[in-house]
Order: C-alpha cells, then structure tokens, then sequence
C-alpha cells in the first residue's frame, strides 16, 4: 500500500470514530509516514502514528495500537494547549518533526494550520536545531539518570540501552532527519557517513555492543526472542504502560521489524529494538509471568548481553559511562553537522 493511501485510510478513521467528540479540535500524524513520499510503499512492520488534539487538559484515555484495514494505526490525544505555541514545538525535537512536515489529516477549525506554517518556517533555523539537539541530549541524560535509579533487569537494560540510542536521535536531529525509533543506527550511520564521520558510527555500534555480531548470531536472539514475546502476550493481565503493544497480532511489528532488518545486512543495528522488546516482554513475565518463564526468560536475555559485553552489574555501570562519553561527543559532532 502506497503512503498516499495509508494517509487516506488514516484520516477517514478519525472522520468515522474521533471527529464528532465534543472538544475536537483536529488531527496530524507523526513518525516515519511523514518522512516519505506519497508514492513509497509502507511497510507493514511500521505503525502509523495519529495525534488527535483536544481542547482544555481532560483528555480520553489512550487508544493504543488498533488494526485498520491492514494497517496499525497508533492512536494518541493531546491538548491543543500544549501544542498551540509554534516556539515551544520547535524546541522539542519528538513534537517539532510533525509540524515540520505536512502532517495534518483534519483541522476543521483551521487552528493546525498555521502552527504547521509557523513550525515549517523556522524549523531549519540553527537557533531550533541547537535547542532540539540540547533536547535529546537531556533526554539521553535522563535515561542515564533512570538506569542509576533502577533495581529490576527489565528496567536497567531499557534505560541503558535507550541512553545509548538517544545519541543517535541528537545527531539525526542536527542533520534535520527524522529521529526514527527501531532504524534509528541504520538512519544515523547513513548521515555521519555522508558528513565523512565513519568511525563514529563504529564507535556507536561499540557502545552499543553490537559491532562485532554475525547476522546469525543476531537472528538466534530474535528466534529466542520470539518465543518469550509470545508468553508475554499470553500472560499479560496487569495495566502495563506498552500493554497495547503486547499483542500477537502486532507481532510484525515488535518481531518482523528487526527480521527485515536483519535480512537487509542490518544485524548489528537491529539489536537496539530487540532489547527494547526484550525489556518489555521481561516486565510483563516480571509481573504476571510464573517463576519458570522469568527464568527462561532471564537465561536469554542474560546471554544476548553476554553477546554484548555485559556479564554483571558493574559491566552495566561500565557501558553507563561509555555513553556518557558518547552523548558529549555526539554533542560535538552534532555543532559540526549544524554548522
């Protein structure tokens, strides 16, 4: 299916089941759909990101991940409030991307639109781009913070690893990219690349713990995990903040992602999403799991980080601190890119 298509069938769900809500104010969409042309064809592995904009604070819960016509559309609520200011957008590089490009599907009352213009205009203006660098080095900074604080595995190997993977979002974002989420290594190694900074993405890749695993080995950690997303989604009872992504049928997306990318030679990059899901898949067998699958579970994640580098405790205390080394120099390479 065409992204032009995917974009319709987007913005008649929200005609059809959101638009007549008291408060409505409109809809855009975010993530990887914007960044591509009308006529590339979506990959069924990505989801489809809607904001919907409400008026006043009280907002509905949360949808999560639905299935529309074969597409996963992600769909969230946000206040008007909080995105009616085009200066406070443009200083945060997750929300700015979305004004950036043409992302609204409805605004009835004309009130989007001129935040899009607004957002467009100065988007590229070094003053934005520095703030949104600084914006996801805080963000790099805070996850840091959070693995210091963490006591459970699920929750230290998802702050370390997504402090590591933040410096990638500060570099894509100095090079005006799209910060994506599961290609964000491949997308990054491509700019630094193209700005002749090769060895960093080695560095990068080092930090990670990746830089030296064959394709086989990274595909015997996605077939092992694998089977452990499948209990999580089995088991799964308790309110948990990913829940909605926790399911066999977005099982493209949580698993096929990191195949495909696997199968095109990205192994070693791939191995950012398969902690991610690996750390939610262990939160939910944490929790509602019985003693023998948070074992399994354990034994496995235990030897991808062994894979990595990481045999205990003080090796995760070790990486923590290759990261902060890496965020500041990504820090520096970002002012080159925007200079």
């Amino acid at each position: 299916m065409k992204i032009t298509d995917v974009k319709t069938l987007a913005k008649h769900w929200v005609e059809e089941n959101i638009s007549d809500l008291s408060g409505f104010v409109g809809a855009y969409l975010t993530g990887s759909t914007i960044w591509k042309d009308e006529d590339d064809l979506h990959a069924p592995s990505s989801d489809v990101d809607i904001f919907i904009v409400m008026q006043g604070d009280e907002l509905p819960a949360k949808i999560g991940k639905i299935n529309h016509q074969n597409i996963t559309l992600e769909i969230n609520f946000v206040s008007f409030t909080s995105i009616s200011d085009p200066q406070v957008i443009l200083a945060q590089y997750h929300i700015a991307n979305a004004f950036y490009k043409n992302s609204v599907l409805l605004d009835p009352l004309g009130q989007l639109a001129p935040i899009h213009k607004a957002v467009k205009a100065q988007f590229a203006e070094a003053i934005w781009v520095i703030k949104r660098c600084e914006d996801a080095r805080g963000n790099a900074k805070n996850w840091l913070k959070t693995f210091q604080k963490a006591s459970e595995l699920h929750d230290q190997v998802t702050a370390l690893f997504f402090a590591a993977g933040v410096t990638t979002h500060m570099l894509l974002v100095a090079g005006v990219k799209n910060p994506t989420i599961r290609r964000r290594y491949v997308e990054c190694n491509i700019l630094l690349q193209q700005h002749g900074y090769n060895d960093i993405c080695e560095n990068l890749l080092t930090t990670l713990g990746s830089q030296h695993l064959s394709k086989q080995t990274v595909l015997h950690h996605l077939n092992k995990l694998d089977g452990h997303f499948a209990v999580a989604c089995k088991v799964m009872k308790s309110p948990y903040m990913f829940a909605a992504d926790m399911s066999m049928d977005l099982k493209s997306i949580a698993i096929g992602g990191s195949a495909e990318m696997i199968k095109a030679g990205h192994h070693r990059e791939a191995v950012f999403w398969l902690i991610a899901i690996y750390g939610r898949s262990r939160a939910v067998i944490f929790t509602d799991g019985t003693e023998a699958q948070l074992n399994a579970i354990d034994a496995d994640l235990w030897s991808l980080l062994a894979d990595l580098g990481i045999d205990n405790q003080q090796d995760m205390n070790i990486r923590a601190t290759m990261i902060a080394d890496d965020i500041e120099t990504a820090w520096q390479i970002a002012m080159k890119i925007i200079a």
